[in-house]
């Protein structure tokens, strides 16, 4: 009798603790989180299975369908073109070829950083398959980036690197910038930026370029 019991009772404690968390992949995966505050022995038991899916998987397919957590502090819209881009398993690049644009600006479009033209909003509704008037609704005319998102200075690893190479080097930069173009700045507004992987035996390297026009300050 307790041995039926607890085959009835075990489905029910598992759906009352657990959701399904779905991670793109070459391969289906289904990832169990915990619905509510793990305790210590939960934590331990989640990660464990966490760093399994992992490893079945390669990491650039995890990094296509890994949904930030900055986005919850965003319109509902920008968690949907996630969930859809992570669902079509393309990357920014390979997104950003399909649209004609830059992977930089596509991205920065997915974070609410950019206004999308018209066309963009056309062309993300037939890549990731969603419907263009909801698009437009939400990311049309109407629409103005409110830009700058997340603490600061910034608690993420990959972005308190770039602030500490602002920290160390920017004043030396902002010296050359003098010396090169004069009393000015270099725009963030008429400006492009590119990433680039540089394969090295050493280990592979990353390569940001910023593109800015440079901005004098005028005299009146």
């Amino acid at each position: 009798m307790l041995q039926r019991s607890s085959s009835i009772l075990l489905p029910l404690v598992r759906t009352a603790l657990f959701r399904p968390v779905v991670i793109a992949s070459s391969s289906p995966l289904l990832c169990l989180a915990p619905a509510i505050a793990p305790t210590t022995t939960t934590t331990a038991t989640t990660t464990t299975r966490m760093a399994s899916s992992s490893s079945a998987s390669s990491s650039s397919a995890s990094a296509v369908g890994q949904k930030p957590k900055i986005l919850s502090s965003l319109p509902p819209i920008y968690s949907m073109l996630h969930e859809a881009k992570a669902k079509s398993g393309l990357s920014f690049e390979k997104l950003a070829q399909a649209m004609g644009r830059d992977e930089w600006y596509v991205a920065a479009i997915f974070y609410g950083q950019a206004k999308p033209a018209p066309e963009d909003l056309e062309k993300l509704s037939n890549t990731l398959d969603l419907r263009t008037e909801y698009l437009v609704d939400a990311l049309g005319d109407g629409f103005f980036p409110h830009r700058g998102l997340g603490e600061f200075p910034p608690q993420d690893p990959v972005l308190y690197r770039l602030y500490e190479v602002l920290v160390v080097y920017g004043y030396p930069l902002k010296h050359m910038i003098h010396e090169k173009f004069g009393d000015g700045i270099m725009s963030a507004i008429d400006f492009e930026g590119h990433v680039d992987k540089i394969e090295d035996p050493k280990g592979d390297r990353v390569k940001i370029t910023l593109n800015g026009k440079f901005l004098p300050y005028r005299r009146w």
